[in-house]
């Protein structure tokens, strides 16, 4: 092996750990967009349920 050929083999090394390191990051970034948007859902769930109960309670007629 020369070492134009060791320098790439180098190079490749280099990047493919800088990729692996991209790609946890980016699913890390991702897991955490998931359980923010689980925790938005859950807490839009909640008030809706929350909605639903005032309208049974009190009806309409303090919409108008």
């Amino acid at each position: 092996m020369d070492s134009l050929m060791v320098e790439q083999d180098m190079l490749l090394r280099v990047q493919s750990n800088q990729t692996q390191l991209e790609v946890r990051r980016l699913c890390e970034q991702s897991r955490r967009l998931m359980r923010d948007h689980q925790t938005i859902v859950d807490e839009s769930r909640r008030a809706l349920e929350k909605s639903w109960e005032l309208l049974a309670k009190y009806g309409d007629s303090n919409l108008r």
